[in-house]
């Protein structure tokens, strides 16, 4: 999957779970988010920091509720 800069390619699930895929930054890594609008729920996977998650979030009246941040630092 290829995307463009701050393009985000959405999936739904039977679940009626929304799965969204975006590369932030020069890394070439990809962060999700699994977001639950009928509970409320917005879990961001994120290498980084999520700060460009809280933007796009916004525009769809949505706010992170459970964030993971998972650092590769090497020693």
């Amino acid at each position: 999957m290829a995307l463009a800069e701050g393009e985000f390619a959405v999936s739904y699930g039977d679940d009626n779970i929304e799965v969204w895929v975006t590369q932030m930054g020069s890394l070439m890594n990809m962060n999700t988010a699994f977001i639950d609008r009928s509970n409320g729920v917005v879990a961001i996977i994120d290498p980084y920091d999520a700060k460009k998650w809280i933007e796009k979030l916004e525009q769809e009246g949505l706010e992170a509720t459970h964030l993971l941040y998972l650092s590769l630092i090497h020693i």
